[in-house]
């Protein structure tokens, strides 16, 4: 049977029945309501159970939740259920609540009711439901979603770095240095810190689900100090409060280093010359700290070096032998030094010198070569087993002699400074000289150059 009208309104339908010979019945009839229009569904919050009312919809951590919402039908409608579930197509965890039923309250046009979620149905830690309103004739609102933090247990862990390295959470050279405090369990919505246990009052409130990054100046004056914070933090959904603490060593003192020495490999152990690019350099150090490389350079200024990690418990007075390659010409070596910490304090440049002589055996070597006398000597390098005794005679090139030296025997490296002067003390002109050397019955000969 359809209604004469579409109007939304009681309908009453009339009824007899007829017999074959023509009699009528008595007339009977029934009613019911023509409902065609949806209800409505607004204002649907999901909020802790633990504060009435919607105060806390942002974090909880119980997987019962309250739900509030507003609903209404056009009359002459009338509302029927509220179905709830953890997806949208109704599928997870759904539940009905009639509106006549106790489960459903209703107070000042807005319904009130609890809902229990299951956690395997949660996205992350986001509890998410969505719900519809049926009225009587089964016509649906639109569905309408809404979603709410779930927090287990809170538990925190915070960690102090050196504000210039975020890589360092042990050694600070600035008594100015980052704290960081990141959720372990649970969700924080607050935190406060403080060097005092007994001060945590300066709550702040935090993005959810991000880490706490600030910036903290210690109190103390000391160069060198252990600098500790704590931490506390809280949220909405628990009384509970989850505290953690972290240190830090402040250390403002420079390393000392209060010896370097210089060493060839070959011959081993020299500390006049070296044969080899490769050199040994000791240095000794003292840090109140922690030590954690040495860099060594042929420039005072470190615009290039080589770094040496000696961090491996390198604490109070520590002398270690180093590796450093020098250039491949000859000459005299000049090598810096530095001893650096783990708080990145650079301590006092100290060098050394050696002589480089790559040359054979029986080659005389000098450097400079020219030199000028006024400003600085040259020194011939012969070398030979120790056991001869040495003769050097250097002449003009009109085969004069200038100047003569005995070395004795005893030494393997033999170095003689030749200041430029002849046996009368006078400096020599302009030019070239040739040094004759005897070592044994062997004699070896070597251009020098004068250029003042």
């Amino acid at each position: 049977y359809t209604f004469g009208t579409e109007n939304n309104e009681t309908k009453t339908v009339f009824a007899t029945v007829r017999d074959s010979a023509g009699n009528w019945s008595a007339a009977h009839n029934d009613s019911m309501v023509l409902d065609t229009g949806d209800p409505a569904l607004s204002d649907f919050i999901i909020s802790d159970v633990s504060a009435p009312g919607n105060s806390d919809s942002t974090l909880t951590n119980e997987t019962r939740v309250e739900i509030e919402f507003a609903a209404n039908d056009v009359l002459p409608g009338k509302l029927f259920r509220v179905r709830i579930a953890q997806d949208s197509n109704f599928m997870n965890n759904v539940a009905s609540y009639v509106f006549s039923a106790d489960a459903v309250i209703q107070q000042n046009g807005t319904f009130t009711l609890f809902y229990d979620s299951r956690r395997e149905f949660f996205v992350g830690n986001a509890l998410a439901c969505w719900a519809v309103v049926e009225d009587s004739a089964l016509n649906q609102s639109t569905v309408i979603q809404d979603e709410i933090l779930f927090t287990d247990e809170l538990g925190i862990k915070a960690t102090l770095y050196d504000a210039a390295d975020p890589g360092d959470s042990l050694f600070s050279a600035s008594n100015t240095v980052t704290l960081e405090v990141r959720e372990v369990s649970g969700i924080y919505e607050e935190v406060a810190y403080s060097e005092s246990p007994d001060n945590l009052n300066n709550w702040t409130r935090v993005t959810t689900g991000q880490p706490f990054v600030v910036s903290h100046t210690f109190g103390s004056s000391e160069s060198f100090f252990v600098g500790r914070l704590f931490v506390a933090a809280r949220n909405s959904a628990s009384a509970s409060i989850a505290s953690a603490s972290a240190s830090i060593t402040v250390d403002q003192i420079q390393p000392e280093l209060f010896s370097t020495t210089i060493r060839a490999v070959s011959p081993p152990g020299s500390e006049d010359y070296t044969n080899s690019t490769t050199v040994s350099g000791e240095v000794c150090a003292r840090d109140s700290g922690l030590l954690k490389e040495i860099q060594m350079s042929l420039d005072s200024t470190f615009s290039t070096f080589s770094t040496t990690d000696i961090s491996s418990d390198m604490t109070g007075d520590t002398c270690i032998s180093v590796p450093f390659e020098i250039t491949t010409d000859n000459g005299l070596k000049t090598i810096y030094a530095r001893i650096v910490d783990f708080a990145e304090n650079i301590g006092q440049v100290m060098s050394d010198q050696i002589i480089a002589d790559f040359d054979p055996i029986k080659e005389v070597s000098n450097f400079p070569n020219p030199f000028n006398p006024n400003l600085e000597p040259t020194t011939l390098v012969v070398k030979s087993d120790g056991n001869l005794r040495i003769e050097v005679k250097i002449y003009d090139l009109f085969g004069n002699l200038v100047r003569e030296y005995d070395v004795p025997s005893g030494a393997i490296y033999n170095q003689i400074e030749w200041d430029g002067r002849n046996g009368k003390h006078e400096i020599v002109a302009n030019g070239g000289y040739i040094c004759i050397v005897r070592v044994g019955n062997e004699v070896r000969k070597r251009k020098i150059a004068v250029l003042k």
